[in-house]
């Protein structure tokens, strides 16, 4: 469960990024998808957190 909780953390912090990035180009629609897809990885995380518990 250590992998799986690293590679949801990782694609949250990976959605930051790319928020980041899409912010720079002004592209709020895009910014909106990366921040609620971001909001499922952490989700998930919690998730899978709490079954490891």
């Amino acid at each position: 469960m250590i992998s799986v909780l690293y590679h949801v953390l990782k694609g949250a912090d990976n959605c930051d990024a790319y928020v980041r990035d899409v912010e720079k180009e002004n592209d709020r629609e895009l910014a909106d998808f990366f921040i609620e897809t971001k909001k499922k990885y952490m989700e998930i995380a919690e998730k899978v957190n709490c079954r490891s518990n």
